[in-house]
């Protein structure tokens, strides 16, 4: 607050222009009575009494959209879990302005939008938690764009979940091996475990394995 200024006294006040802004709104009051208003720079004649001045800023933002992918010949048996996407915006200057996690899959659905972002800004998708696939890929290819001020810009992250197969084969040997006649059975079980972001998990088998 100024204070001792001459009414009618003609003033210009100018606010520094901070970084993203898209428009700078002033109104100017006194009391009552509206003495100004407009965008940019406030200038008018000072009032009798207290004079007020309200600057409002608007900055510019855009969006990111995450897309998911589940590809691959086990997608349906082994894709239907969780992801985890960690994405890290900075602005020009390098200053962090967003830094979340955002869990797609299951029942979060495998598409997820971020409103708001600062406009020109950075960002890197990662993918802390893959859901035990194969392969993962980025598209752009290491997961990091800059954003186009007011438009929607697309990081599409890709799970492949590859399957492989177990030949088991018996074979007779031993001298009585020629006493075992061809409609003796042997049964044999498969176990199979796997590392789904760092917790052994049992593998559903066909056929109870």
């Amino acid at each position: 607050t100024l204070t001792g200024l001459p009414a009618g006294a003609a003033c210009t006040v100018t606010e520094t222009t901070p970084d993203n802004l898209e428009t700078v709104s002033y109104e100017w009051t006194a009391g009552e009575v509206d003495i100004a208003s407009g965008t940019g720079a406030a200038s008018g004649q000072l009032a009798s009494g207290a004079n007020t001045i309200a600057f409002a800023n608007a900055f510019r933002t855009s969006k990111l959209a995450l897309t998911k992918l589940v590809i691959g010949d086990g997608a349906d048996l082994y894709g239907g879990g969780e992801f985890s996407l960690n994405v890290a915006c900075v602005d020009p200057s390098g200053r962090e302005v967003w830094n979340d996690d955002i869990t797609l899959g299951g029942e979060h659905g495998l598409t997820h939008t971020i409103d708001g972002l600062w406009a020109d800004a950075t960002c890197t998708v990662t993918e802390p938690r893959t859901g035990g696939a194969t392969e993962t890929t980025f598209a752009p290819g290491d997961g990091t764009l800059t954003l186009v001020p007011g438009e929607t810009s697309t990081v599409t992250v890709s799970n492949s979940f590859d399957v492989g197969s177990v030949r088991v084969a018996k074979t007779l040997d031993g001298d009585g091996a020629d006493l075992i006649d061809d409609i003796n059975e042997f049964e044999v079980q498969l176990a199979c475990v796997a590392d789904v972001d760092g917790t052994e998990v049992d593998v559903p088998l066909p056929d109870e394995a």
